[in-house]
């Protein structure tokens, strides 16, 4: 069975979710959480229980403004009696400011040797060279930020 759920938090709110996932026996779970931050605090606590031969993809993608903050916390619980688990995590994230920040952390609880787990997480600035590589082609500097920006969190 495959699952996929999009979470898309673009609101000038603040948000403190705990999101907890149940990954059924030989399932696939795909999760992508789009999160923006202008001048307000986001943080997601997000936990995967899994059960044997379960898969779980997860992206998070961030993006502050002015004085956002973002926390991203990710937990993968794989124990002892679940063979054949597949752990994916991946956090991206763009500052546009130094007043904002990104705080990324991917736990994993794995207690079962046979399980294939990878996590990433960048966080950083956008290439300015990129930014006037595009504009030197004609693309004006809010569309050139704006191409760099879906480039990195595509799905």
């Amino acid at each position: 069975m495959q699952d996929k759920k999009i979470i898309d938090d673009f609101f000038d709110n603040n948000t403190n979710q705990e999101l907890v996932f149940d990954v059924k026996k030989d399932s696939t779970l795909t999760v992508a959480l789009n999160i923006k931050a202008k001048n307000n605090q986001k943080i997601y606590n997000i936990i995967f229980n899994h059960k044997e031969n379960s898969s779980v993809f997860i992206k998070v993608n961030c993006l502050t403004f002015i004085k956002g903050e973002i926390v991203v916390n990710i937990t993968n619980n794989v124990p002892k009696n679940t063979p054949h688990c597949c752990v994916s995590q991946k956090i991206i994230g763009v500052l546009t400011t130094k007043n904002s920040s990104i705080k990324a952390t991917p736990i994993m609880n794995v207690y079962n040797n046979q399980v294939n787990a990878e996590h990433e997480v960048n966080v950083g600035y956008l290439n300015k060279e990129e930014i006037f590589y595009l504009m030197s082609k004609g693309v004006k500097k809010s569309k050139a930020t704006k191409i760099l920006i879906d480039n990195l969190f595509a799905i």
